[in-house]
C-alpha cells in the first residue's frame, strides 16, 4: 500500500440549484495488473473503498452510510443507499467516465444522473484526485 492524498469534489445539480462539496483525506493506494484501489476514511468514520478498472469505477462506502455504487460508461446500475433512516434504492446512469493515472497522480471524473423510481433527482459530477 502506498500512502496518498485524496481530494473528492462532488457537484450536484437539482431542481433547487447547484451544490459543490470538496473534501481532502489521507488514504492509501494499492495497484495490481488490472486494478487500482483507493482506500480512505471520511471525517464521520465512513470508509470508502474505490476500485478502478479500465472501464468502470466502484465505490463501496461503509459506516453510518452504506452503499455500493458502480459506474460503467453509458450503462445504468442499481444501488441501495443505507442510511440510519432506512434504505433508498437508486439508479445510476453514467454518461461520462474518465480515468487518468501516471507516476505522480491520478484523476477520475464521473458524470452521472441519479434516478429514484425512474425519475431523475440529480445530475452529478464526481472528481477524485490523488497524489503520491
Amino acid at each position: 500500500m502506498t500512502p496518498i492524498k485524496i481530494t473528492t469534489i462532488l457537484t450536484t445539480h437539482t431542481e433547487n440549484g447547484i451544490d459543490k462539496i470538496e473534501n481532502k483525506f489521507a488514504g492509501s493506494l494499492t495497484t495490481s495488473a488490472n486494478t487500482c484501489e483507493l482506500l480512505y476514511t471520511e471525517d464521520n468514520n465512513i470508509t470508502t473503498h474505490c476500485t478502478i478498472n479500465s472501464n468502470s469505477v466502484t465505490l463501496v462506502r461503509t459506516g453510518a452510510i452504506e452503499t455500493k455504487m458502480e459506474f460503467r460508461l453509458n450503462q445504468t446500475t442499481i444501488t441501495q443507499y443505507k442510511i440510519p433512516e432506512g434504505i433508498i434504492e437508486m439508479e445510476i446512469e453514467t454518461s461520462s467516465l474518465e480515468i487518468q493515472q501516471n507516476a505522480s497522480q491520478g484523476n477520475i471524473l464521473i458524470t452521472y444522473t441519479l434516478n429514484m423510481c425512474g425519475t431523475p433527482v440529480a445530475k452529478n459530477q464526481l472528481r477524485i484526485l490523488w497524489t503520491y
